[in-house]
């Protein structure tokens, strides 16, 4: 019986006889991390990097209610006024002098009064038209629910 050469690699029972330059199956050994490892960690890191990118997007729509009204307020006294603030009341800007008076109407009560505690540390706060003798959570809260289910706000800041 004569042997061909490219029949040196031939697998009994295969029935597959391979070609002239096939080369035998050599066993890889794993050099480094495993695949499996190296999948799990790429996956841990995207997972972590979507939710960092989803809390810092959502940050800005998970502030408090009322903090969007202050920040709205504090927006105006620099110049950037919008119609409307973000309870759908108006927004408006009066100045005087050197003096800079920023008006919201139209403030959901409870908005009005965590937005006036916040106002009355950065300068003086009217509701509905009455500024508060003594700052107070009871005293802002009696003023806001004064004309019903809505207030007016009127904040003038503290000179820098």
């Amino acid at each position: 019986m004569t042997v061909k050469k490219h029949d040196t690699h031939h697998v009994e029972g295969s029935g597959h006889k391979p070609g002239p330059h096939a080369v035998p199956h050599k066993s890889r050994k794993s050099s480094g991390v495993p695949g499996w490892m190296l999948t799990a960690t790429v996956g841990v890191a995207a997972v972590i990097g979507a939710v960092f990118i989803f809390i810092s997007e959502g940050q800005q729509e998970s502030l408090p209610p009322f903090e969007r009204l202050v920040e709205q307020m504090n927006g105006a006294v620099d110049g950037a006024v919008a119609p409307t603030h973000a309870f759908g009341g108006a927004l408006k800007v009066e100045k005087t002098g050197d003096d800079v008076t920023v008006i919201a109407e139209a403030v959901p009560r409870k908005i009005c009064v965590n937005a006036s505690w916040v106002l009355a540390n950065s300068g003086v706060v009217m509701v509905n038209g009455l500024t508060p003798a003594k700052i107070s959570a009871a005293g802002l809260a009696g003023l806001c629910a004064q004309e019903g289910d809505v207030a007016t706000i009127s904040w003038t800041p503290a000179k820098k």
